[in-house]
């Protein structure tokens, strides 16, 4: 049985879609993070936007197509008083320290201020998911860690 779990926190504005859009036009790069997703049945997602605060993340979850939102297993708390540099990441570390604190991770953003170097992947806020070289890094990390029999062996990689 894989006992591993693989996570994606997840942000929205500038990685599902462009910031400050059209609400027509949100959450409109879901299709790239089906397609990324779609041989990695055991990942799961983890809401880390700001949606979690200021939007209803229930509204946008559905929007997300009934296998992606299956996939979403909670949301990171809001560590209010802490802000500054790697707030995000800090938010991602006390939710994995309450519900999976031995899983892999890896963070979406477009805010490279909110993780630690390697522990994010970091989107051009105007291409989000829509960019091929985003795709490419988030793929070699869910080829990299993918837990079944048939993956490379090897150091995993990625953040922990």
């Amino acid at each position: 049985m894989n006992t591993v779990i693989r996570i994606l926190f997840l942000d929205f504005d500038g990685v599902l879609h462009r910031p400050n859009c059209l609400s027509e036009d949100q959450l409109v790069h879901l299709p790239h993070l089906e397609k990324l997703l779609q041989d990695h049945a055991d990942v799961r997602l983890v809401i880390s936007s700001s949606w979690r605060v200021m939007r209803s993340v229930d509204s946008a979850l559905s929007a997300f197509p009934h296998g992606l939102r299956q996939r979403v297993i909670g949301d990171t708390p809001v560590l209010r008083a802490e802000g500054g540099q790697w707030h995000r990441q800090r938010e991602c570390e006390a939710w994995l320290k309450e519900h999976a604190p031995a899983a892999i991770w890896l963070g979406i953003d477009d805010e490279a201020q909110l993780f630690e170097p390697g522990k994010a992947v970091i989107c051009n806020p105007a291409l989000g998911l829509a960019d091929p070289k985003v795709r490419s890094e988030i793929e070699q990390w869910l080829v990299a860690t993918d837990p079944s029999p048939s993956s490379s062996v090897g150091d995993p990689g990625g953040p922990r």
